[in-house]
C-alpha cells in the first residue's frame, strides 16, 4: 500500500476530535471523507446507498447467527448424548403443574330496589339507591 493509499485510508478511519470552545468541552467530530466516498465527493451516502448497506448487514448477521446457533445446538445435543441427561434434569419441564384456579361464580342478589327492581349481591360498591339507607329494607328473603 502506498503511503499516500494509507494516509487516505488513516484519515478515514481515525476521525479527530476538536474541542469546541464553551467550558463543558463537548467534543464535536470533525468527519472526513469515509471509506465509502472515495471519489473525492465529500457529501454523506445517500439513503439509498445506506439502505442497501443496512439490508446487506441484516442478511450478514441473520446468516452469522443461524451458523451460530447450528452448531450451539449440535454443541448441547452432543452434552446431552454424553452425560444421559434428561428433560428433567435441565429443567425443562415443570415438576408440578401450576394449580387452576377456580372459576369465579355470580354471585346471589342480597338487595333489590322495589322501585326499579335492580339487584346487588353486597359485593364492591355500593349501588346509588341503597347509599345512606337501612340495607334491611331492601334485604331479598329466602
Amino acid at each position: 500500500m502506498s503511503a499516500a493509499a494509507a494516509h487516505a485510508l488513516g484519515r478515514a478511519i481515525h476521525y479527530p476530535v476538536i474541542y469546541s470552545s464553551d467550558s463543558v468541552r463537548q467534543p464535536s467530530i470533525a468527519i472526513y471523507r469515509s471509506a465509502f466516498n472515495r471519489g473525492g465527493n465529500t457529501g454523506m451516502a445517500s439513503y439509498k446507498q445506506l439502505t442497501a448497506q443496512l439490508e446487506k448487514l441484516h442478511k450478514e448477521v441473520a446468516a452469522a447467527r443461524e451458523k451460530e446457533v447450528s452448531q450451539a445446538i449440535a454443541d448441547i445435543k452432543q452434552k446431552i448424548a454424553e452425560y444421559d441427561l434428561t428433560a428433567e434434569e435441565l429443567g425443562l419441564t415443570s415438576a408440578s403443574p401450576k394449580p387452576r384456579r377456580k372459576s369465579s361464580t355470580t354471585s346471589v342478589a342480597k338487595y333489590r330496589n322495589p322501585k326499579t327492581g335492580e339487584t346487588w349481591s353486597g359485593r364492591g360498591r355500593s349501588p346509588a339507591w341503597l347509599v345512606g339507607k337501612n340495607r334491611e329494607r331492601f334485604l331479598i328473603e329466602g
